[in-house]
């Protein structure tokens, strides 16, 4: 009877552990997820009475983002292109409403975009540090030019 009780003490103990895991690493990936969107600076773009351009500056590290939000009409055009010390760091754009998907991507496309804006609102332009370069821990300064050109196109 003494190696079943051990064995049902060793099983309590195991399963215990289990358990303890499972509920770490569950709420660990939550806390990253909420941690990656809260960790992200985030600035509004203000243009300058008068002016159509601004220029925003910055210091990206290894898996930090830095969100700006640019309010847009549809059909409004826009040029921003990014300058930095690291040649890895890059932006997206992501529409109104979107958290993660782009519809331009830096890694894939460079650090240039212009365009016409195709919906009204609030988009985001994320800045960031590719992978292969924030698994290095490379880091770098930045600027971000937006110009609002005078184009208003309605389709």
């Amino acid at each position: 009877m003494k190696g079943s009780n051990e064995s049902i003490t060793v099983f309590k103990q195991t399963l215990t552990t289990l358990i303890v895991f499972v509920l770490m690493y569950s709420g660990s990936l939550s806390a990253n997820e909420d941690n990656n969107e809260n960790n992200n600076k985030v600035q509004k773009i203000l243009f300058p009475e008068g002016q159509n351009s601004v220029a925003m500056n910055g210091h990206v590290a290894a898996h930090e983002s830095y969100d700006y939000l640019l309010s847009a009409k549809k059909g409004q055009a826009f040029r921003i292109i990014l300058k930095s010390t690291n040649r890895y760091n890059v932006f997206n754009i992501m529409e109104p409403g979107e958290k993660t998907d782009a519809f331009f991507n830096g890694s894939l496309r460079g650090t240039q975009f212009q365009g016409v804006l195709s919906k009204e609102g609030v988009y985001t332009i994320r800045v960031y540090l590719m992978d292969n370069a924030a698994h290095r821990d490379e880091h770098g300064q930045y600027t971000l030019e937006i110009e609002r050109q005078d184009v208003l196109q309605t389709r």
